[in-house]
């Protein structure tokens, strides 16, 4: 008992329980546009979504539907305009999608978007006629939402005063040590710690590929559109946090094994955003990580997560509750706090959860909001906002070409959204190297948030600081066997995965033909539900938990203990249920 006591007190991480709606679907504010709000959105171009439950499709001049969806509205307000072109936003035949919006909300229990019912819209006529449509179409009923399509851009804030050339991974203070570093080393010490068997691709304007520090050999994917070199060394820095390879020169990343793309984004088609987010997501399977290095401005607002705009956040929702793909995405700077009621709760957890994990940029060694991070409760970690060495620039070093530039001065929440992307890559490798699957995107942003190093800014809150050995700790702890009750034990007991978003797998073995009891209990030690487990052909018992207590109920996020009992001997295992 007293080791159940022990593990009980080590591991009594839980996360946030969110009360989110299950019966409307969370959709961004309708407001009312103007020419003067589009500066920064595209002169051309918006998205548009019908009403979930609509069967409609474009058959030129205008749209055309089934079920009696009243569509003279939206076909008369694009009447009006000229130069109208519609296309799909999303690719890909509707029974995928809507399978996809199925399966998220069977997982996250709220209602999810049908991608096959968003369309891009062309108009001449410039940013007023622009505006003019989009509240054209947000007046009909049926559309859930029309919005111009952002100009987006890299998420970058840093000094460029060159500093002398010193020892490169001597430099990289955010590698090493908690509470400074986040602790890559006792990662990379374990089995898959460096991201083995994982797919990456990172989402933004440019890259140099074949950086001197970069396994180039490990690159699957390139993708998007035309590069701008004007953005070359931003990406080639975030690449370098994670990708850099450990060898005698330049910069060590956190995952440099991890199999590695490219998505970008086209900076003469903005319209093509949602369209690239798509693009990257196919590319990877469930577990694997994308980034989004990118940020973007509301009317009246500062830099603010790509997040914000209602098409962007159905695929990054769509991507991490439908198909299990984790999801990091900047922050921005823009130097505002997310839970101000202007936002009309776009980023409050409880109205609109997209499921990725959202970076804020902390001071290195304060621990606080550096001064142009966004901060509020949907920050779910922080990471260094300054002083970053890696990969690219070349106020470091240079020896003429971007293959060899380095530099000590990136920043930005651009430069602590690869750290915790790098985290998660080496997370995800311990976990497939030791439970032999992936963690679900929430389970790992809640493992993440959980065992984390909390920031220390008193008035704006940014998440914690990830610290990977007490991540890795309680991946290990999570898997092993405590036998109560006398050593020597011959039950065996597992449960995968673990942690777990809803339903887990459940199988133990027993010797011989005595009747052997499961039991679920709760942190204070009461039996939340009894088990009722089938032996198999091959003497195992297994079953399915669904994530519920005795009555049927769902169990709220925590730790719980899953307890085998046969005779006098027992076996348990703490299970993290992180919803």
């Amino acid at each position: 008992m007293r080791r159940f006591l022990a593990v009980l007190f080590l591991l009594s991480l839980i996360s946030p329980v969110y009360a989110l709606d299950t019966q409307t679907r969370a959709v961004s504010p309708v407001r009312q546009w103007s020419e003067v709000d589009l500066a920064r959105f595209d002169p051309a171009w918006l998205h548009v979504k019908f009403v979930e439950g609509a069967d409609v499709a474009f058959a030129g001049p205008g749209f055309v539907g089934a079920g009696g969806l009243d569509l003279a509205a939206v076909n008369a307000a694009l009447e009006r305009e000229s130069g109208i072109a519609i296309r799909r936003t999303f690719a890909g035949d509707r029974a995928t999608l809507r399978a996809w919006k199925a399966a998220g909300e069977t997982r996250s229990h709220t209602i999810g978007p049908d991608l096959s019912l968003w369309f891009d819209v062309r108009v001449d006529g410039g940013r007023a006629a622009v505006a003019r449509l989009v509240n054209a179409l947000n007046a009909c009923a049926a559309i859930e939402l029309a919005h111009p399509a952002a100009i987006a851009e890299p998420a970058f804030e840093a000094s460029r005063d060159p500093l002398p050339t010193p020892d490169f991974t001597g430099q990289q203070g955010y590698l090493y040590d908690p509470p400074v570093g986040l602790d890559a080393p006792a990662a990379w010490a374990l089995p898959g710690g460096r991201g083995a068997g994982l797919h990456f691709i990172d989402v933004e304007l440019a890259w140099c590929e074949n950086h001197e520090d970069f396994p180039y050999g490990q690159c699957f994917f390139i993708g998007g559109g035309t590069q701008d070199p004007g953005y070359e060394d931003h990406g080639t820095a975030v690449l370098g946090e994670i990708l850099g390879v450990p060898n005698t020169y330049g910069v060590n990343g956190f995952a440099s094994d991890v199999q590695w793309g490219v998505e970008a984004i086209l900076y003469g088609e903005w319209p093509t955003v949602p369209h690239r987010f798509q693009d990257a997501v196919d590319h990877l399977s469930a577990g694997d990580v994308w980034l989004i290095e990118l940020q973007m401005y509301p009317p009246g607002k500062s830099a603010t997560p790509m997040e914000w705009l209602q098409v962007n956040y159905d695929v990054i929702w769509t991507s991490v509750w439908s198909r299990g793909i984790v999801c990091v995405e900047a922050g921005a700077n823009g130097t505002q706090n997310l839970d101000d009621p202007s936002w009309g709760g776009v980023f409050d957890r409880n109205v609109r959860d997209s499921g990725a994990i959202m970076v804020a940029a902390g001071t290195p060694n304060g621990r606080v909001a550096e001064y142009f991070t966004n901060w509020g409760s949907r920050m779910d970690v922080h990471a260094w906002g300054s002083s970053i060495v890696t990969t690219g620039y070349g106020d470091l070093y240079s020896m003429g070409t971007p293959q060899t530039e380095y530099t000590s001065a990136f920043g930005g929440t651009s430069g602590a959204s690869p750290m915790v992307t790098g985290s998660s890559l080496c997370l995800q490798g311990i976990a497939e190297a030791h439970l032999g699957v992936r963690l679900d995107p929430i389970a790992l942003r809640a493992l993440l948030h959980d065992t984390g190093v909390p920031h220390l800014d008193p008035n704006k809150q940014i998440g914690p600081r990830p610290d990977l050995g007490a991540a890795s700790y309680f991946i290990l702890s999570s898997s092993a066997v405590a036998e109560l009750g006398g050593h020597g034990s011959d039950l065996k007991l597992s449960i995968a995965p673990n942690p777990t978003s809803a339903s887990a797998a459940i199988r133990f073995v027993a010797p011989g033909a005595a009747v052997a009891r499961l039991a679920l209990f709760d942190a204070t030690g009461r039996c939340v539900r009894e088990l009722a487990p089938r032996r198999g052909t091959d003497g195992a018992f297994s079953l399915t938990w669904d994530g519920r207590d005795a009555s049927g109920r769902q169990l709220p996020s925590g730790v719980y203990f899953l307890r085998a009992r046969q005779g006098q001997t027992e076996a348990v295992r703490e299970v993290l249920l992180a919803r």
